[in-house]
């Protein structure tokens, strides 16, 4: 972090997933830790995504990463789970809201995006300040059915389809909710399971204040139909060279981007 005070600032930041990793700083990877790590000629890796979230932290701002429901620190592996996940966000958000008397702000990366569009509704969402990346924004139905589609292709023609994650497993008890188990799930079953007929699609939010944006990628086949399909976009849409992962695929363009949003934050409350 650079010196000064905390500017007070709250950015609520909801992964993606289902499966996601809540953001947070790894005590291990201190500055003292890397600085003697490049004196023993040690390589020092850091992931694009954390890395540019020290745009915020650099600028004094508070990171609050919601560890909701279906994240991988925590399933019940139930169906419609995406429910329990809205309800997580929506708690947050109103609590940071209550304390400090405003709306905070919000950083949302892929299904981030649709658990707080159904938390807290199309109208709120608007009129917070926001950076939503990657979301679909023809509804989680559409993801769904074309990856639906692209499995039954894959198996038809003996194909390996999808990829395996690692969740810590919980179940509900007389006591209220205890940890079971840990074990890799398979994405391609977990997620229609945890999504369920929920959708909350992007396509028409239109945000009120010039701090907000959305960020799509022009590889990212969840986004392809609706950008051949729109192309005339408006000022708040941004369109980077990259597939679903901005923060791999382009990491010079989210560095601006993060740090004009931290800049435009910052001159709204100074």
């Amino acid at each position: 972090r650079s010196e000064g005070p905390d500017t007070g600032i709250i950015v609520i930041d909801i992964t993606g997933g289902p499966g996601g990793e809540p953001f947070y700083l790894n005590s291990a990877l201190s500055e003292k830790s890397i600085e003697d790590m490049r004196k023993m000629g040690g390589i020092v890796a850091v992931s694009e995504a954390r890395s540019i979230y020290f745009r915020l932290l650099e600028r004094r701002f508070t990171i609050v990463s919601i560890g909701y429901w279906g994240t991988n620190l925590r399933t019940l592996n139930a169906p419609d789970e995406i429910e329990l996940a809205m309800s997580d966000v929506k708690a947050v958000v109103d609590f940071y809201r209550d304390d400090k008397g405003a709306e905070p702000s919000l950083l949302m990366t892929s299904l981030g995006n649709h658990l707080a569009l159904g938390a807290l509704g199309k109208d709120r969402i608007q009129a917070m300040n926001f950076l939503a990346l990657v979301p679909v924004m023809d509804g989680l139905q559409h993801h769904l059915k074309r990856i639906k589609k692209e499995r039954l292709e894959a198996e038809a023609k003996g194909n390996m389809f999808g990829e395996w994650k690692t969740f810590n497993v919980y179940r509900n008890t007389e006591r209220g909710v205890d940890f079971d188990y840990v074990k890799m799930l398979p994405a391609h079953d977990f997620i229609p399971q945890f999504t369920g007929d929920a959708d909350f699609a992007w396509r028409g939010i239109a945000p009120k204040h010039r701090c907000s944006k959305i960020v799509l990628g022009n590889k990212d086949p969840r986004t392809r139909q609706y950008l051949n399909t729109n192309s005339s976009l408006p000022p708040f849409i941004s369109v980077l060279e990259s597939d679903h992962d901005p923060f791999k695929d382009a990491p010079k363009e989210m560095h601006k981007i993060f740090g004009e949003f931290a800049n435009c934050l910052m001159a709204r409350t100074s």
